[in-house]
C-alpha cells in the first residue's frame, strides 16, 4: 500500500534542513496512532492495521494527513522547529514540502516502519532506527548558511468557509455524476439535487453507515448547489 500525496510544488531548498524534523514528526504520528489502534483492536491488531495508518498519512487533503497542515516551519536559536499550531491550516508550499518528505520516507521505508511498530518498538527506538539508520534523514543535518531564512512562509489558519468548501469538493469527488458548474445550467443542477435527495431517502431505510454517508453527501451537495446558483446569477 503506497502512501498517497498530491503532486504539487515544494520548497526544494528547504528539504535538507527540515527532513530530520519531519521524519521525527512522522514517527510520532505513526507511533501514537498505532498505540491507539492496538488498544482499540486488541487481538485483531495486525501489520495490515499499521499499513492502514501509513496509507494516507502524507496526504494533507485527506483526513488522515491533515496533521501536516497544522505544522509551521520556524527557525529558533539557529535550528529548525516544526511548531504545532493545534489547528488546521491552509496547505501552501511549506505544507506541501513536509508532505513530500513524508511521502519519500514512507515510500522507501514503509516495510521497516511497519515491522518496527509490530515489534512494539518505543518511539525513541523507532525514531533512531528509521530516521537515523534506515533513511539517514537525521544522520547528517546540514548547517543553515548565514543569512538563509527557513520557514519564512506565513502559516494561515483554515477558515470555516475554507473548511466548508473543502468538504463540499471532497463530497463532490466521491459522489456519482460530478457537477461541472460551467457546463450545467440552473435547471440541471436542481434536477441533480432532487435526484440525490430521492436516493438519500431510499438509502435512509438501509444500513446506518451508508445512510449517514449519503446524508453527508446530500448536505454538502445542497450547499454546493446554492453556491453554484450564486455563480450563475441566482434566481431570475
Amino acid at each position: 500500500v503506497e502512501c498517497k500525496v498530491l503532486q504539487t510544488a515544494i520548497k526544494k531548498d528547504e528539504v535538507p534542513f527540515i527532513r530530520c524534523n519531519v521524519c521525527q514528526e512522522v514517527i510520532k504520528q505513526i507511533h501514537r496512532r498505532s498505540n491507539d489502534l492496538r488498544e482499540k483492536e486488541k487481538h485483531k491488531f495486525s501489520e495490515e492495521s499499521v499499513f492502514g495508518i501509513t496509507h494516507n498519512l502524507c496526504d494533507p487533503t485527506n483526513e488522515q494527513g491533515k496533521w501536516i497542515t497544522s505544522l509551521d516551519v520556524t527557525m529558533e536559536d539557529g535550528g529548525i522547529v516544526l511548531a504545532d499550531m493545534a489547528k488546521e491550516g491552509k496547505c501552501k508550499l511549506e505544507c506541501n514540502t513536509i508532505a513530500h518528505i513524508c511521502q519519500d520516507l514512507i515510500s522507501n521505508h514503509e516495510v521497516e516502519i511497519v515491522e518496527a511498530v509490530w515489534r512494539k518498538s518505543s518511539r525513541s527506538s523507532l525514531s533512531n532506527e528509521i530516521c537515523h539508520s534506515e533513511s539517514q534523514m537525521c544522520k547528517k543535518i546540514p548547517k543553515i548558511p548565514s543569512g538563509k531564512e527557513i520557514g519564512a512562509e506565513e502559516w494561515d489558519e483554515l477558515t470555516a468557509h475554507d473548511q466548508d468548501m473543502s468538504k463540499i469538493m471532497e463530497a463532490s469527488q466521491t459522489a456519482p455524476q460530478p457537477v461541472d458548474v460551467e457546463e450545467e445550467n440552473e435547471e440541471d443542477l436542481e434536477d441533480l439535487l432532487q435526484d440525490r435527495l430521492r436516493r438519500s431517502k431510499n438509502l435512509n431505510r438501509g444500513p446506518g453507515l451508508l445512510s449517514r454517508w449519503w446524508s453527508t453527501i446530500v448536505s454538502y451537495t445542497s450547499r454546493f448547489y446554492e453556491w453554484s446558483r450564486s455563480l450563475l446569477g441566482g434566481d431570475k
